[in-house]
C-alpha cells in the first residue's frame, strides 16, 4: 500500500500497467515464501542420491529477483530508474509549460482567454453594457 502513495504511482496507468504492477507485487510475495523455505530446510538440501545438493529453491529465487529487478526499474522503483523517470518527466513538464505559456500569458483581467477575443465565429462581438 505504501506505494500508491510514491509520486511514481501517479505515472501508472491503472489500465495498461496493472497487470505487471501485479506480476511484480506476486514475484514480492513469492520470493518471500521461498526465503522462509530457505531459511527453514537450508542452503543445501538431500539430492535425490542422497548426496548434498544446493536447494533448487536458490536458483528458482535467482530467476525472480532478476525479474522483480527489471520490473523495479520499469516502474521507477529504484534509484536509477527514478533518475530517468525524472529526466522524462522533467522535459514532459517543460513541454506542459511550453504549451500553457500562450493561455497565461494572455493578458487581460479575466482567466478565461476566451474573453480576449474580439471575434467569434466570424462575428465581430459587440460591447454589451
Amino acid at each position: 500500500m505504501a506505494y500508491w502513495a510514491t509520486p511514481v504511482a501517479r505515472l501508472v496507468d491503472a489500465v495498461s500497467d496493472l497487470p505487471a504492477l501485479e506480476r511484480l507485487f506476486w514475484l514480492y510475495d513469492d520470493l518471500e515464501r521461498s526465503r522462509r523455505s530457505v531459511a527453514s530446510t537450508g542452503h543445501m538440501v538431500e539430492g535425490s542420491q542422497g548426496q548434498k545438493v544446493m536447494n533448487p529453491l536458490l536458483r528458482h529465487m535467482q530467476t525472480q529477483s532478476a525479474e522483480i529487478r527489471q520490473l523495479e526499474d520499469r516502474f521507477g522503483l529504484s534509484p536509477r530508474a527514478r533518475l530517468s523517470l525524472n529526466v522524462t518527466l522533467g522535459e514532459a513538464a517543460k513541454s506542459l509549460a511550453d504549451l500553457n505559456a500562450p493561455f497565461l500569458n494572455s493578458g487581460g483581467d479575466d482567466d478565461d482567454p476566451r474573453g480576449d477575443l474580439d471575434v467569434v465565429e466570424g462575428y465581430v462581438v459587440d460591447d454589451v453594457g
